[in-house]
């Protein structure tokens, strides 16, 4: 059964940071900022090594971060206008953007246990 609020992505794209919300959807709650630092370094060495998910927020050109609110918090911290970000087609609900999240932190990094896994 196809779920109703299910999206897909339509493209990838530069977005301002100041145009990102960071939604309901991301499943780490508890010691977000720990390790900031650290991921801000690995970014700036190496790069950004895959992009955030957004859904458009309902404001024109404000987006809802779904996955990679630690990326976010980390090219915030280098102080980056822009960060790449996977587009979803449309909202979704807070259990879907929950669901994209929670995949996206369990796929990863095959091998690697989540408190091991870098953003």
């Amino acid at each position: 059964m196809k779920h109703k609020n299910r999206s897909h992505i339509v493209g990838y794209r530069d977005i301002k940071l100041s145009n990102l919300i960071i939604g309901k959807g991301p499943v780490r709650t508890r010691d977000v900022g720990e390790g900031i630092e650290e991921l801000a370094h690995s970014i700036r060495t190496i790069g950004l090594l895959q992009p955030i998910l957004v859904c458009p927020a309902g404001k024109r050109g404000k987006y809802y971060i779904i996955a990679g609110q630690r990326r976010f918090l980390a090219y915030r911290l280098l102080r980056k206008k822009k960060i790449i970000a996977g587009v979803l087609a449309g909202r979704i609900d807070d259990t879907m953007a929950k669901v994209y999240s929670l995949t996206e932190n369990l796929v990863r990094w095959p091998g690697q246990s989540r408190a091991d896994s870098p953003a």
